[in-house]
């Protein structure tokens, strides 16, 4: 067992076995005291159809990013049943941009507010003004902009009565695009009125849309600087980029797309989506040979070169990072892609091949970070002259007991760092004390418990997530369940959830290893103590999840021997 000065001793006496519930591990409580390029050069290659580089969108002229509607929705408001069949007649045969218009009738102010309310893809509204009522119309482009929130539509009213509906007066009243009387409304010019607004809807629906996806590739650029590692950043990246597009899985424009690294061995796909969704790890060479109607021929050819590319429907980009990794993004539309398309595409890789850098460079610097706090540690232990491998057990106990428990392997990595930092305030006890072979005095084990606060004041300066939770692991570790640990005397579920595995990590290691003091127990024995103590000593909760993992702590006691 160990005494009050955290070192193991042979009397077994002085505990109680007063169990108690650990609750916090697995119930989602936090575990952590803080956590917190230009385009390149275009490919010219034959027979893919219209080709542009990716720093030369302008060759496209469509503007509208998003799918094309099916039909325009036309709904015509009107009581007198010849206004229905004469627009109808007229329009049986319109399109614009090639899109049929399907018109719908309402022949009340009920009928038109539910068929407004029910469907929100109208793209105009031929509105009569004087219906039930001599405001039946305005009450209608209230009811709509108003109520509804539907600004995007376009309305024009037209009346037989305008001594009823003045047209100055409507024009600046209410929110409609056009007022016509139906004697003027021609063939000829009910199909111009129609198709100028039609016009007008699809420039304010692309405005809409567009800005959409600015807002979308806005948040998402934010989102990517926070990311840490790169197997976040390869999930769901492709879903990300089809959403600011418009080519999420909801939309008819949806075809697929992947994104490949480029490794000795050849391209291998990384992660996909669509038609692509089952292609994750595989060769891109082998994909070309299982997909080829997919695919264009050149296609593996424009990744490995870093090359560039759009065609009508399809459009590769690739990248290289500051420290060698090459990525290539494929994506395919089932419409036509347009200027924005190709502009938010080329935003959105220079955007990632940022992300991919800045999480390589703090790859590095938590291998730095991680190199120093084991050199630190391994120091402190040299002065008690445990010059074993005490650190890294406890290290990777710690990292095994994190995983056991339920969080992240980032979360458990975090941990397993921390903890190399629990000791480090024996550099502040004089050798005499760690190098003494028989049992403290009782002024020396008081001086002995000096380790945990001057470890803590050593390690609590700074700001870093790592090192504010080694702070209180170095603080905590000595603290027992019952409360009659030191420093503070804490208890429960007062003791941080981390220090509460240290402490029983660092005891074990203590018994199963030798040490100046005694002599190395076996693992039965040592299993037996821990088990007696639990409930005191040490957290019921926790040293169950220690119980279940005795096959992997036996595994890094053999890598880690004295």
């Amino acid at each position: 067992m160990k005494d009050e000065a955290g070192r193991v001793c042979s009397d077994r006496s002085g505990f109680t076995k007063d169990m108690h519930v650990f609750s916090d591990s697995r119930q989602g409580s936090p575990l952590f005291a803080a956590k917190d390029a230009a385009a390149n050069a275009p490919a010219n290659a034959p027979g893919d159809g219209k080709q542009t580089a990716a720093g030369s969108p302008a060759a496209a002229t469509d503007v509208i990013s998003g799918p094309r509607p099916p039909a325009w929705q036309l709904l015509v408001v009107d009581d007198d049943e010849s206004i229905h069949s004469i627009t109808k007649l007229i329009l049986r045969n319109a399109r614009f941009e090639g899109i049929p218009i399907q018109m719908h009738s309402a022949y009340t102010e009920k009928e038109a507010m539910d068929l407004l309310a029910s469907r929100p893809d109208f793209s105009m509204v031929l509105l009569d003004v004087v219906m039930e009522h001599d405001d039946t119309g305005q009450r209608i482009v209230t009811y709509l902009r108003e109520t509804l929130g539907n600004k995007l539509v376009r309305i024009v009213l037209r009346t037989g009565q305008p001594a009823q509906a003045p047209e100055r007066t409507v024009m600046v009243d209410y929110d409609i695009n056009d007022y016509r009387l139906k004697t003027e409304l021609t063939a000829d010019r009910l199909f111009v009125t129609v198709i100028s607004a039609l016009r007008s809807y699809r420039d304010m629906h692309a405005l809409v849309e567009n800005g959409l996806g600015m807002e979308k590739m806005l948040a998402y650029s934010t989102d990517l600087l926070r990311v840490r590692y790169l197997r976040e950043m390869s999930s769901g990246t492709l879903r990300q980029l089809a959403s600011i597009l418009h080519l999420d899985a909801s939309a008819p424009g949806l075809a697929g797309g992947f994104i490949a690294e480029s490794q000795p061995a050849g391209l291998f796909i990384e992660d996909a989506f669509g038609s692509f969704e089952d292609t994750s790890g595989l060769q891109t060479n082998k994909l070309m040979q299982e997909k080829p109607h997919l695919l264009p021929q050149n296609l593996e050819r424009l990744m490995l070169n870093g090359e560039d590319h759009f065609s009508d429907t399809w459009f590769c980009l690739s990248f290289n990072s500051r420290f060698g990794m090459s990525r290539s993004i494929f994506v395919e539309a089932s419409r036509s892609l347009t200027v924005l398309d190709r502009t938010m595409a080329v935003i959105f890789r220079n955007n990632l091949m940022i992300a991919y850098d800045n999480i390589q460079l703090g790859g590095e610097i938590d291998r730095t970070q991680r190199e120093i706090l084991f050199t630190l540690g391994d120091i402190a232990e040299a002065r008690s002259h445990e010059v074993g491998h005490h650190i890294r057990r406890v290290s990777e106990v710690m990292y095994r007991l994190m995983l056991e428990s339920g969080v992240t392997k980032e979360d458990a990595d975090l941990v397993r760092i921390a903890s190399t930092m629990h000791d480090i305030g024996k550099l502040a006890v004089p050798d005499a004390i760690l190098q003494k072979p028989g049992r403290l005095t009782e002024d020396e084990m008081r001086l002995m418990r000096t380790h945990a606060k001057f470890g803590h004041d050593m390690l609590s300066r700074s700001n870093s997530p790592i090192l504010e939770l080694s702070a209180t692991i170095a603080l905590q570790h000595h603290e027992r369940f019952d409360g009659t640990g030191y420093p503070s005397g804490l208890s429960g579920a007062e003791i941080h959830p981390v220090s509460r595995m240290a402490a029983i990590v660092d005891v074990f290691d203590a018994l199963i290893c030798k040490r100046c003091y005694k002599e190395a127990w076996g693992w039965e024995e040592t299993i037996a103590y821990l088990g007696e103590h639990a409930g005191n000593q040490f957290d019921p909760h926790t040293m169950n999840l220690f119980m279940a993992c005795q096959d992997d702590i036996r595994r890094i006691v053999s890598d880690y021997p004295d």
